[in-house]
């Protein structure tokens, strides 16, 4: 009995032993506990969600009427469009009912008419010029008078600054014929009474400065 009793407590002191060998090489591994689920709940129900955009500008609406060339441009022709002509031309002036020899300057870009004997004088609060132009048949005086819309100051080749009224005239060469801005100078000395300026001639005639008398 006595050495049964003892053969088992050696049993457990043994056992004991080996499990202490054991828990030394193979450390405790500490298992932690899953921590709660921080994610959505998708069995509620979700709102959706609004975008709020920027609601786009409207664009302005332009009216035909409101399409207009820039102020001092005029509207580009296709050369097909223009017409040729020489240096020197006939001229209707409508507005005095004369034809005139005259010359293209591509250099000024007012028309200028011959204005003899010019006299300034008011009518019904507004400023008229009188004035003559010569006839190209007899060479007599044929005097006019037109209202006055607003005096131009222009450079003359000698350097000088000339004070110049301002009427309006219409003219008509080949298929054209415009209303344009025509200053009124004496132009006694030049050969021509009548200067076509760039109001008149741009983007609507091509000059060939090497003829003349081109238009019929």
């Amino acid at each position: 009995m006595i050495m049964a009793a003892t053969r088992q407590v050696i049993l457990l002191i043994a056992t004991a032993l080996s499990l202490a060998a054991c828990s030394s090489i193979f450390p405790k591994v500490i298992v932690a506990e899953p921590a709660a689920c921080e994610c959505p709940d998708f069995s509620a129900p979700m709102s959706p969600t609004v975008l709020q955009l920027e609601q786009p500008r409207a664009c302005p609406t332009i009216k035909p009427e409101e399409a207009k060339p820039a102020k001092g441009k005029q509207p580009t022709a296709s050369s097909t469009d223009l017409l040729m002509t020489g240096l020197i031309e006939y001229v209707s002036v409508e507005t005095l009912n004369l034809k005139l020899k005259a010359k293209l300057d591509t250099g000024a870009f007012f028309t200028s008419i011959n204005a003899l004997d010019l006299k300034k004088f008011e009518r019904d609060g507004k400023m008229w010029a009188r004035f003559a132009v010569l006839d190209p048949k007899t060479g007599e005086k044929i005097f006019f008078e037109l209202p006055i819309i607003r005096t131009k100051v222009i450079k003359q080749l000698s350097g000088k600054y000339q004070e110049r009224p301002v009427v309006l005239m219409t003219f008509e060469l080949g298929n054209i014929k415009e209303t344009v801005e025509t200053t009124l100078s004496d132009r006694t000395g030049y050969l021509y009474q009548l200067l076509v300026g760039r109001n008149f001639t741009e983007n609507r005639v091509v000059i060939d400065v090497g003829k003349r008398f081109m238009v019929k």
